[in-house]
Formats: structure tokens, C-alpha cells, sequence
């Protein structure tokens, strides 16, 4: 069966959720997260206001809260900003001015609502079958058992 297109909201959800999820230390894991907060919610409550639809790179609360220790951006950061709309220069991401772009801002702004209260999408990963042979298939228990066999008599000849 074919699954359901993504709706905007599911979709930012998991962008959010990955974010949530960052591989750093926890201190560095909370200032990333507050700092998007902080960002898309300036940009979903003023949307009228270019001061927060622009985020200079040499902005010390971007290099030390969004970036990694080579000073690039996160890219799970990297991947909300694209989604809500952010273009990149040398020295700026910068949100235009559409409705599309606000829309996207008000998404992220209740996606990060949703995640703060321990709601919203999950990334569910399935436990590997131990049976899967890979390319779908999966070995019968009759295979599994004279496997096992096999691997008893050369362990047993050793």
C-alpha cells in the first residue's frame, strides 16, 4: 500500500523532532532547542517585522547556540530553515516575505509548541527481525536451525 503524503504540519513535526533529538551534550542539545524556539516563534508573532526574518552568520547566538564546533550550522537546523523557507548568503539566512514563508513559520512555530510538551510525531525504528536475510527475504526456521548447527560443528572443531 502507498502511505499518505506528508501534511506540513507532520512534516515540520519530524524536522522539529530531529532537532529535539541532536547528537551533542545536553547542554549544547538545550541551547540549540531554545534557540529555534526563540527564532521561528520572533518570526510566527511578528511577521510583518524584517528584523526577525533575518539571521546574520556572525550573530554570536547563531555561531554558539546553532552551530557546531566548525562553526557550521546543524543540519537538522540547516533542514527546518530550508523547509520554512530561509534563502542563504555569504552572510545571512533570510526568511522572504510570502505567505507561504509565514505559513511555514506559524507550522514550526506550533510544531515546537507540540515537541516542548512531549507531544507530536515519533520516528519509531523497528527492531531488526534476526530472520532477515536482507532484500526481503527472511530465512525459514529450518535454515535458522541447520545455521546454527553449522556454526556449533565449527565452533565444536576449534
Amino acid at each position: 500500500g502507498q502511505s499518505a503524503p506528508l501534511t506540513p504540519e507532520l512534516e515540520v513535526g519530524l524536522l522539529v523532532l530531529d532537532i529535539w533529538r541532536l547528537k551533542v551534550p545536553p547542554k549544547d542539545a538545550i541551547a540549540v532547542r531554545d534557540t529555534v524556539e526563540r527564532v521561528v516563534k520572533n518570526i510566527a508573532e511578528n511577521l510583518t517585522d524584517p528584523k526577525y526574518r533575518t539571521l546574520k552568520k556572525s550573530s554570536k547566538v547563531l555561531q554558539n547556540s546553532l552551530c557546531d564546533a566548525n562553526g557550521t550550522l546543524h543540519s537538522e537546523v540547516l533542514q527546518l530553515f530550508r523547509w520554512m523557507g530561509f534563502v542563504e548568503s555569504v552572510d545571512a539566512f533570510t526568511l522572504p516575505v510570502s505567505q507561504e514563508c509565514d505559513d511555514a513559520a506559524s507550522h514550526a512555530a506550533a510544531a515546537i509548541a507540540i515537541r516542548r510538551q512531549g507531544k507530536g510525531p515519533s520516528r519509531q525504528v523497528a527492531k531488526p527481525d534476526p530472520r532477515d536475510l536482507g532484500w526481503g527475504l527472511k530465512q525459514t526456521s529450518s535454515e535458522a536451525l541447520r545455521k546454527k548447527q553449522e556454526a556449533d560443528a565449527a565452533q565444536a572443531a576449534k
